[in-house]
């Protein structure tokens, strides 16, 4: 059948092609993935951290019996299985021994060994499962909808909450000790238990939405500015000093990946004024203000950075192995100054990921981990500098943004945001896996290599999210 009269052959197919769903085009292993990963990202997005102590059959709790189906479904995939044995998962490899360091230094009990096999697991599942998804391009957009989505939907949970004064899963159906003190501050926690992890899914979940925000094709950009404009208020509202240093990093990191340099700097000098206003208003607002970062408890206080005291203390006395799994917890009053100004019970934590993990794993733990981390944003940052990906882009910022929020509190025993940091570097990994493969085929000019990249007579540039550079045909008369 000939094309209509006007229409062009190539447009036919393109439009064709358009309102194919992009899973249909993924390889069936690609598809399993996917579907693994939304399992994980929904249930950590949405379902409350005290379902990790419930058990289904003997001493297995329902978390640790998903995660290891999870693997098991990965391993028994042909192409995901040989994808697992190649080299470049050293890096994983290395990271789950680091964690084995808090295991070995632990006195023998039941929590340490629960805690490993907690985190081991937890880290393998999503960062193999959230590879294996982004590996395949016709997977991107999917992905970041599913993200954006969810994450917008429990951002959305966060602003009632904060409007109404009530989170009606936390007035009967679980239990949350945080809930009575955040209710009458009102902050937001959704559906994270403490606004500190809400921050940590917010802060990973909103350059997803701004890639698709920026897209062409009013399919993905409506979803992504309508999920984009609840959460970057419901994460200001958590007024959580973690979050707000990593949204703010993290956009930092978008500007300068998109090189927009002047916006940057409008942004810093905005910033600068919002924490001088803040610094005069009541609580929970002056939280963003020098109450927030300097005074009494804020983040470079005295009495904050006792704990850093605290950490050199214990690698003096533990510098390989450190104390092991919660032996930061179980012996803080040995091991923090006495002259420094006491902390209550709630306090009694270095309430700091990185701070934790160099007392609970020593030197060497803490390398291995940094190697997996540092390893894995590597990759990530080199393919993105070679084909200027927007999706690559979109991970990298996702992952700079989480990992800074790490700093606030113990996110490793926080199911959820570990969670998070595991599948967004996996994003990180797998898309650069598409980007780097050889059977990889760039549907646009910008995404090519810049050595293969040439200019187009009719193309202009056009930006399309955090770090992405997309082509655009110009209007023909």
């Amino acid at each position: 059948m000939r094309p209509a009269k006007g229409i062009p052959l190539p447009r036919i197919r393109a439009i064709r092609t358009a309102a194919v769903p992009e899973v249909l085009h993924a390889a069936p292993a690609a598809a399993l993935a996917l579907g693994l990963f939304l399992l994980l990202f929904c249930g950590a997005a949405v379902l409350p951290s005290q379902l990790d102590w419930v058990h289904v059959w003997g001493d297995w709790p329902t978390t640790e019996t998903v995660l290891l189906a999870v693997l098991v479904v990965l391993l028994s995939v042909r192409p995901s299985r040989s994808r697992l044995l190649r080299a470049r998962n050293a890096t994983l490899v290395v990271g789950l021994a680091g964690l084995a360091a808090g295991l070995w230094a632990a006195p023998s009990s039941p929590m340490a060994d629960r805690t490993f096999i907690h985190l081991a697991l937890l880290v393998a599942a999503g960062f193999l499962a959230a590879r294996a998804a982004a590996a395949d391009r016709a997977l991107w957009r999917p992905i970041a909808l599913t993200i954006a989505i969810v994450a917008g939907l429990v951002a959305l949970g966060g602003l009632l909450e904060v409007a109404t004064g009530t989170n009606l899963l936390y007035e009967g159906a679980a239990d949350n000790p945080y809930y009575a003190m955040y209710r009458a501050e009102r902050r937001a926690i959704s559906t994270q238990f403490n606004p500190a992890p809400l921050g940590s899914l917010l802060v990973m979940a909103w350059p997803f939405a701004a890639w698709l925000a920026a897209s062409r094709e009013r399919r993905w950009r409506l979803p992504g500015l309508a999920t984009l404009a609840v959460i970057v208020p419901a994460t200001l509202l958590t007024y959580s000093r973690g979050a707000l240093l990593g949204l703010a990093l993290s956009v930092a990191l978008a500007l300068v990946l998109a090189r927009r340099r002047r916006l940057l700097l409008a942004l810093a000098g905005l910033a600068a004024v919002v924490v001088l206003l803040a610094s005069h208003l009541p609580y929970p607002y002056n939280k963003y203000g020098s109450q927030g970062f300097l005074e009494g408890g804020g983040i470079t206080s005295v009495k904050r950075l006792s704990r850093l005291e605290m950490t050199g203390a214990i690698l003096a006395r533990h510098p390989f192995l450190g104390l092991g799994f919660h032996g930061s917890r179980n012996d803080f009053d040995l091991y923090y100054p006495p002259q420094r100004p006491s902390w209550g019970k709630g306090g009694r934590v270095l309430d700091n990921a990185y701070l934790t993990v160099l007392a609970e794993t020593g030197l060497l733990g803490a390398a291995a981990l940094a190697a997996f981390l540092l390893g894995e944003l590597a990759r990530g940052a080199l393919a993105w500098r070679r084909f200027r990906g927007g999706f690559v882009g979109a991970a990298l910022v996702g992952a700079g943004g989480i990992l800074v929020t790490g700093a606030g509190y113990d996110l490793i025993y926080w199911s959820g945001p570990a969670m998070f940091v595991a599948l967004v570097l996996g994003l990180v990994s797998g898309s650069a896996d598409a980007a780097h493969s050889s059977s990889w085929l760039p549907s646009t000019e910008a995404e090519q290599p810049a050595e293969h990249r040439q200019d187009v007579p009719g193309i202009e540039p056009r930006q399309d999210g955090p770090g992405i550079t997309m082509e655009r045909p110009q209007a023909t008369r």
